[in-house]
Formats: structure tokens, C-alpha cells, sequence
């Protein structure tokens, strides 16, 4: 199977959302419960690998939120 270009299509959902707050929230519930279902499947029904991998996501989320607004705020926003 080929690899998805995730980054492509999300980049350009983002940019569809960024007048639109609502759309936005729809878009990162679209993208959250995608990445909760990769975790389910990946935990296999072992809660305490699906809650440490929730743990990484959260980091992971948290630490590209604020390095993409530190870049942008010094681009002075999109």
C-alpha cells in the first residue's frame, strides 16, 4: 500500500478552517478521533498501552501547538 500524504491533506483542511472557527473544531475532531482509533487498534485492548500512547499524543499535540504558534507570531500569523 502506497503511504497517505497526511501532511498535504491536512494542510490544506487547515487552510479551508482558518476563517471558520467552528469548521476548525470540526476538523480537529475529525483528527482526534482518527488518532484515537489508531491508538485502540495499536493498544489492542490493553488500557495501559492505549493510556500511555494518549500520554505521548497529548505531549506530542501540545509541544507542535506551541512550537507552530511561536513560528507563526513571528511570521505575524497566516
Amino acid at each position: 500500500m502506497a503511504p497517505i500524504d497526511l501532511d498535504t491533506i491536512i494542510a490544506d483542511a487547515v487552510a479551508d478552517t482558518r476563517e471558520d472557527f467552528g469548521a476548525a473544531e470540526d476538523l480537529q475532531a475529525q483528527l482526534l478521533a482518527g488518532i484515537g482509533l489508531a491508538i485502540a487498534v495499536a493498544a489492542r485492548g490493553n488500557a495501559q498501552a492505549a493510556n500511555a500512547m494518549c500520554e505521548r499524543a497529548s505531549v506530542m499535540i501540545f509541544e507542535q501547538a506551541a512550537s507552530v504558534s511561536l513560528m507563526l507570531a513571528a511570521d505575524g500569523g497566516l
